[in-house]
């Protein structure tokens, strides 16, 4: 079993009708995954060493380059019933 003490869960999601992804820009249609990242970075918890662990859901599902990108850096993406992971 994986030792998990100092590890953070952050969790982000979009409940809409249009794939989630790696969209370029900011507001509603932004960059889900990297919004969720920069709110994790501000929890003061953990210290330095600290392990993330990201979840993100969306109704529609996820672009193919976020399930790329879930799959190298372990994110788990939720999509109605789909689990990827």
């Amino acid at each position: 079993m994986k030792d998990e003490r100092n590890k953070q869960t952050s969790t982000g999601g979009r409940w809409r009708g249009s794939l989630a992804g790696l969209h370029a820009g900011g507001g509603r249609r932004g960059n889900i995954y990297d919004a969720l990242k920069n709110k994790a970075k501000k929890v003061n918890w953990g210290g330095k060493n600290r392990k993330e662990l990201y979840c993100l859901f969306n109704k529609k599902g996820f672009t193919d380059a976020m399930i790329k990108k879930a799959k190298e850096e372990e994110v788990i993406l939720f999509k109605e019933d789909v689990l990827y992971q």
